[in-house]
């Protein structure tokens, strides 16, 4: 009897002591890893181990008989002792401040382990620079950098602006991706969202003229500069049979309405395509007849890495951004809209049984500026 009470008075001071030893370690009450609803040992087991990864892995790549971790999932650290696992079909959001390692210790990473096809848009050549000669002994890659912010590197991909938008519903995607770069909706503009809109709808008609009358890309620049001209796109949509219904009219009425409405929808059109005056950027949006162009879709379906670095962000009105780099008085660069690279690897999933591509093709937009509202704090 006196055993059992001594030896549950040294069990009540051993946890009296491991508790006072606890916050006498320096580490604060208000520590991320003390917080209530944080990750116990137990939950990163259960939702993000290894053991847990490989248990989804038949479900995630159903070709592998015996896959390795790295082959269904992404090593994000490790916590409680043990790794942590992102699985390729997982998405992952990093923040933080500028010089904080992001792509450091998590994009270069996440190119260079990707087991299938990488798609990888940046503002900067850091990147690119980092794992281009190890994704080129995978397979073959693509640049796309029509302003050669990447000196000294190849830039021989070219991507057609005009191509494809025969077909309405491309004309409509790629002209989304290119109005909202403006920034008319994003603020500083009265109605902003309004005139965007506008841009949006006349911007459309142009690039699906310019596809049906087999047009440069120098003659959809040539459009965007005065109303009076896109009147060549309106006789080509009225004489063209596989145009599609009512965008010769709308392009039309827009042309011929109340001058200061006009002037301001071709002020977001304008805009849009601002970036065509770039001489290199006009080269490289405009590939020969008889080129094939290189597809986010093929590369996912073989295995190739697809770079498209490092355009600048777009400028928005009414907006600055306080890091002062060669890139932040440039217009913005045309690249496939992320819809467009979207709708790309999803037929090429479509054509597998799960509807999914194996290997996994994998997007890494990153490193965009920080936008900042004039007079915020920095």
């Amino acid at each position: 009897m006196v055993g059992v009470i001594l030896t549950g008075l040294g069990a009540t001071a051993w946890g009296v002591w491991r508790l006072f030893r606890r916050d006498k370690t320096g580490v604060p009450r208000d520590d991320p890893r003390r917080l209530a609803g944080t990750a116990t040992g137990r939950d990163v087991a259960k939702a993000a181990s290894t053991k847990a990864l490989l248990a989804r892995s038949r479900a995630l790549r159903p070709s592998l008989i015996k896959p390795a971790p790295s082959d269904v999932g992404y090593l994000l650290g490790s916590s409680k002792g043990k790794d942590v696992w992102a699985s390729v079909e997982d998405s992952v959001l990093v923040l933080g401040p500028p010089r904080s390692g992001k792509g450091l210790h998590v994009v270069i990473n996440s190119i260079l382990d990707a087991p299938g096809a990488v798609i990888t848009t940046s503002t900067r050549p850091d990147n690119l620079t980092a794992t281009m000669k190890a994704r080129e002994r995978r397979g073959p890659i693509a640049v796309f950098d029509p302003q050669h912010l990447a000196h000294g590197l190849p830039t021989g991909l070219r991507w057609s602006l005009v191509r494809g938008c025969e077909n309405p519903l491309t004309a409509m995607i790629r002209a989304t991706g290119f109005s909202s770069a403006t920034g008319l909706s994003t603020g500083g503009v009265e109605s902003g969202g309004f005139w965007e809109g506008k841009t949006r709808t006349a911007l459309q008609a142009l690039l699906h003229a310019a596809a049906l009358g087999q047009c440069s890309p120098r003659d959809l620049f040539a459009w965007s500069l005065s109303p009076s001209a896109a009147a060549d796109a309106v006789a080509i949509l009225s004489s063209q049979p596989h145009a599609a219904p009512g965008w010769a009219e709308s392009l039309e009425s827009t042309i011929h309405s109340d001058p200061r409405t006009r002037d301001s929808i071709w002020m977001g059109v304008s805009l849009a395509l601002t970036c065509l005056a770039d001489p290199r950027v006009m080269d490289a949006v405009s590939p020969g007849p008889a080129s094939r162009p290189t597809r986010p879709s093929s590369c996912a379906a073989t295995g190739r890495c697809t770079c498209w670095p490092p355009g600048p962000a777009p400028r928005r009105p009414g907006h600055s951004s306080r890091r002062s780099s060669r890139t932040s008085s440039r217009p913005p660069a045309p690249w496939p809209p992320p819809r467009r690279v979207r709708g790309w690897t999803r037929r090429c999933s479509s054509r597998s049984t799960r509807s999914a591509t194996s290997p996994p093709c994998r997007h890494c937009p990153c490193s965009w500026p920080k936008a900042e509202a004039p007079g915020s704090p920095p």
